[in-house]
């Protein structure tokens, strides 16, 4: 496995802590040990990602299939993790599956 497949892996896994999110939209409970599990995968692929991913990409790579340049894909990639940690935050800030977290 090289390190693609594990990112695409972890992408994987997000999805499908999303849905279990999702499916916990009645369970309060539930939906909190999830959202704080995947608050940490997230927190932690993103990091990983910029720390070993994208600055080997920017030395080495090309952009993905939709960039032109690995420039524009780590810039995306980041802007992409920048987003979900605002998200996140400000989910924080909200009552766990009050309308204003959700």
């Amino acid at each position: 496995m090289d390190i693609v497949d594990c990112i695409l892996a972890d992408h994987d896994q997000q999805r499908r802590m999303f849905a279990a999110l999702d499916e916990a939209r009645d369970d309060t409970d539930s939906a909190a040990k999830i959202f704080e599990r995947l608050k940490d995968f997230l927190e932690a692929h993103a990091a990983c990602e910029e720390k070993y991913f994208y600055p080997t990409l920017l030395k080495k790579g090309k952009g993905a299939v939709d960039s032109d340049s690995a420039e524009e894909t780590t810039e995306d990639a980041i802007d992409d993790h920048n987003k979900i940690a605002e998200a996140i935050e400000k989910a924080m800030k909200h009552k766990v599956g009050s309308k204003d977290w959700w």
